[in-house]
């Protein structure tokens, strides 16, 4: 295994369990909020599908994957929201290259992470906006990415959201990312006295 690979999936690996950690500690230092409470913390799961288009101008074709979300938000005030979301593929996606007279296929799962800031409409509309990279096995793509969420209100703290997010990628194919997903929102409970 390369080591580069290796540590890029312990890093990976890091981030979820820090996250994971973080919502751990929230349910005993944590409360219910009401949407838009600044200082609330929000975590979510979604499945997406991402697409985009591969190949030559003269052979071109679209693809489907399917891929999950991990998406991690802070709300600074009452509209504007800060967090770090991955896309993260569940399948490998095949990649061609031309080399001289060759064609060189390789298949990897590149894993996208992405600072978002948000800035909520209303209170079930979110604008998202940000920077990133793809991170692969053979090189990494920086991205910008501008998209929207909506917000439907459970129970408590739940949340049930869709999102559609455009990445534009610098030197490889762009991609559209829909995606439907659940959320979790917690803020710090205050004791007073």
């Amino acid at each position: 295994m390369n080591i580069k690979r290796l540590l890029k999936s312990k890093r990976l690996m890091a981030s979820c369990m820090i996250l994971t950690a973080l919502a751990a500690k929230g349910q005993s230092e944590f409360k219910v909020h009401e949407s838009g409470e600044k200082g609330a913390h929000r975590f979510t799961f979604s499945l997406a599908q991402v697409y985009f288009q591969e190949g030559k101008s003269d052979e071109i074709r679209n693809t489907f994957v399917p891929a999950y979300t991990f998406n991690y938000d802070y709300m600074i005030t009452s509209r504007w929201s800060l967090g770090m979301h991955n896309d993260i593929p569940m399948q490998d996606i095949e990649k061609e290259e031309e080399l001289h007279d060759f064609r060189l296929s390789s298949s990897e799962r590149p894993v996208a992470t992405k600072i978002i800031g948000a800035y909520h409409t209303h209170k079930n509309i979110g604008l998202l906006f940000g920077i990133g990279d793809e991170i692969s096995h053979h090189e990494n793509f920086f991205i910008t990415s501008a998209g929207a969420e909506y917000e439907f209100h459970l129970k408590s703290s739940w949340q049930l959201g869709a999102e559609l997010v455009y990445d534009y990628k610098v030197h490889t194919a762009d991609t559209w990312m829909m995606g439907i997903g659940i959320s979790k929102v917690l803020t710090r409970h205050r004791h007073k006295g």
